[in-house]
Parts: structure tokens; C-alpha cells; sequence
């Protein structure tokens, strides 16, 4: 079921080499994004694939919500519906990633770890994490549902086929069963524990 908030895309999971058979290729998801966006939004503006959608190109977070449930009904893939860097600073101790809703120094080289098209922002100085949706590009929306395909279990659960890419859909190879990739929630746990565990020994508020 699609989710009613934004995606978090700070916090999707850690980024991995795909390893599917068939899995369609960076080039090809843009490709089908941009066509979505483009069906799914009227135009404002130039649409550059790292372009923020709505800090430059004036969209809004119903917008955002639109396509995103586009994007979840094509792709069958389920957005996170959590805040993962409010989650962060809570498993790491208040103060650490986030100072009264400001990115700390430390939270913002995690945001930029898991967001790296914003290093091509001109970001304010002190960043809000409720103001990260502002700077959401078609690059985001890229590595979210990369994100996706790489954490597709390699054996089917229900046949113990190998699992492979048919088009933009996940099947076993034999008999052909759709195969479900994690949802965005199970990716985001997955995410927080690693980098909550990377990070205890150094994010301790001073």
C-alpha cells in the first residue's frame, strides 16, 4: 500500500552493488522517472536530473506526495514513512545529528552521505532535517528505487529460485513468481542500525 508521507531519502538504505540478473540499469530507471514525472506533473522549468523540485522549480509536498505514489504503484515498491534522521539522533543521543531541528556537523555529512546530488546544492548554513524534502531531485527519486533493486533478496522465499529482473519487475527465474524487495521501512531499520553502530563511538554530544 502506498505510504502517505514524502520519502525520507536521507536515510534509505546503504547503497549496494547489484547483483540481480536482469536488473535494469541506472540509465533506464531515470529514463522511466523522468517519463512518470512528466505524467504525473505539469512542467515548471528545465527539469535537470539534479534540479530540486521544489526549492528551485516551485513544486510542493502534495506534488511530491503525487508522484511518489506513482512511482510506488509502477515500480511495486513501497516508500519509507518514518523520519530516519530523528531516529538517528534519538539512537545516538539527543544532540547528536540533530541541535533543536538543525543538522549538526556530524548530521549533515550523513546527510550528505546518503544524499550526495546535494552536494551540488547551495545548501543554507544551518539546515533544518524538515527542510531536506525542498531538495529532493529525479536523482533522489533515482537512488531511492536503485535502493530498492539492490536489497532484492537473491532466492525467491516461496520457491528458493534464483531471483531475476523481468523489465522493471522482480520474478523468480523459473517459474516466474513476483518477488516483493524489502519495503522502505525494513530498508530504513536496516540503515539506522548500521550507522547507529558506526557511529556510537563518535557522536556523543560534547
Amino acid at each position: 500500500m502506498a505510504s502517505t508521507e514524502q520519502p525520507v531519502a536521507a536515510v534509505s538504505g546503504s547503497a549496494r552493488v547489484f547483483s540481480m540478473n536482469g536488473a535494469p540499469t541506472h540509465d533506464a530507471i531515470e529514463e522511466k522517472i523522468r517519463e512518470i514525472f512528466t505524467q504525473t506533473l505539469e512542467p515548471r522549468g528545465e527539469l535537470r536530473i539534479d534540479r530540486p523540485l521544489i526549492a528551485e522549480l516551485g513544486y510542493d509536498s502534495l506534488d511530491m506526495i503525487e508522484l511518489s505514489f506513482a512511482l510506488e504503484e509502477f515500480f511495486g515498491f513501497e516508500f519509507n514513512s518514518r523520519n530516519a534522521i530523528e531516529e538517528l539522533d534519538q539512537r545516538l543521543g539527543e544532540g547528536s545529528i540533530l541541535d533543536q531541528g538543525v543538522l549538526t556537523e556530524l548530521g549533515r555529512q550523513v546527510v550528505l552521505e546518503r544524499m550526495p546530488e546535494l552536494a551540488r546544492v547551495d545548501l543554507r548554513p544551518e539546515l533544518r532535517a524538515s527542510a531536506l524534502p525542498q531538495y529532493f531531485s529525479l536523482s533522489t527519486f533515482v537512488r531511492l528505487i536503485e535502493d530498492f533493486y539492490s536489497h532484492t533478496p537473491d532466492t525467491c522465499p516461496e520457491t528458493g529460485e534464483a531471483v531475476i529482473g523481468d523489465g522493471f519487475g522482480i520474478v523468480s527465474a523459473i517459474s516466474r513468481r513476483k518477488v516483493a524487495a524489502p519495503s522502505g521501512d525494513a530498508i530504513m531499520d536496516e540503515w539506522l542500525q548500521q550507522k547507529s553502530s558506526e557511529l556510537s563511538g563518535v557522536a556523543a554530544p560534547s
